[in-house]
């Protein structure tokens, strides 16, 4: 008989010691009695038998757990003061071997001048801060790094916050990569995230761009995370484990030995004081902006009419901003 000590998953309690008549693997995931009821857990070390008796595991499965990930949610359950179960439960479980599909794609994007030099930097830092004013061409940048890392057989997370998950941003990552992209956020379908996890096992799919929770997916591959909008408070978990998902990006890019990239126009201060950084500067698209003062003392006035009109019938679009 083997002893073993099991986080409970999703549990707030301490990891409780059970036995099994076979060799279980530290990571494996396991079902288990508690309080009349069957709760999943997680093998995480095998122990001496213990002075008191203990339940049996009940079931075993093919899902599991790396040796870093183990690591990682140690971490997440001593900083953000969780149990271990609480921080295991984040991260998405491993099925089967992911494969190593080598696929050689070529974006028609061209990076200017500074941007190649931003490009430059960030290859040279594995952690760096693109600080870029608003249309200055940090996308542009973070596809170009997309690209490179499919090539080599890696995978990329592309962290945004909730408002940055438009249809725009979807198309345009459709646009240069087809199915090398998946999008993965709290709205999407059970089903739908069971087929996205299936093509990331079978290799099909290389980047996965989604809100904070995206972090947690089993990528075996890992080559690059980036963070955009680090500023963004809904990288920040209201709920236990109350957990910075910018701040976790830093830490498995160091445990796992990926690049990291954060990327604002308008960046947090300890971003701004702590790591590399390159400013980006000015536009990247030809545009330019005209401010006319109405002195009208309330409503949309005659002259605001007019310049409305003025952009509908050259067929722009107007955003009109209301107190």
């Amino acid at each position: 008989m083997f002893y073993y000590h099991i986080a409970l998953l999703k549990s707030p309690l301490s990891p409780l010691t059970y036995r099994f008549e076979q060799k279980l693997q530290v990571g494996a995931i396991v079902e288990v009695p508690l309080s009349k009821r069957l709760i999943e857990g997680v093998v995480i070390a095998e122990v001496e038998k213990p002075e008191f008796d203990c339940e049996t595991i009940s079931l075993t499965g093919n899902a599991f757990y790396l040796p870093k990930t183990l690591e990682l949610a140690r971490f997440i359950a001593e900083y953000y003061v969780c149990s271990l179960g609480e921080a295991l439960a984040l991260f998405v479980p491993y099925t089967q071997d992911a494969l190593s599909l080598k696929e050689t794609i070529s974006t028609d994007i061209m990076l200017s001048e500074e941007q190649q030099k931003a490009y430059a930097f960030i290859e040279a830092h594995s952690t760096s801060l693109l600080f870029g004013d608003t249309g200055s061409g940090k996308t542009e940048i973070y596809m170009k790094l997309f690209e490179k890392s499919i090539n080599e057989g890696k995978q990329v997370i592309f962290l945004l916050p909730e408002i940055g998950l438009t249809p725009q941003m979807k198309n345009r990552l459709k646009h240069h990569f087809g199915t090398h992209v998946a999008i993965w956020h709290s709205k999407i379908s059970a089903k739908k995230k069971e087929q996205i996890l299936y093509d990331l096992a079978d290799g099909k799919v290389s980047i996965i761009a989604g809100t904070r929770s995206a972090l947690f997916l089993p990528l075996s591959r890992l080559g690059l995370i980036v963070v955009d909008e680090e500023h963004d408070e809904s990288y920040k978990s209201g709920n236990r484990p109350r957990y910075n998902a910018k701040d976790l990006a830093l830490l498995f890019g160091q445990k796992l030995g990926c690049h990291v990239v954060l990327g604002s126009a308008t960046p947090t201060l300890s971003s701004f004081q702590k790591l590399p950084k390159f400013r980006l500067k000015g536009t990247f698209f030809d545009s330019k902006s005209h401010i006319m003062y109405d002195e009208s003392e309330h409503g949309i006035s005659f002259v605001m009419t007019q310049a409305i009109e003025k952009a509908l019938r050259a067929k722009k679009q107007v955003i009109v901003f209301l107190p």
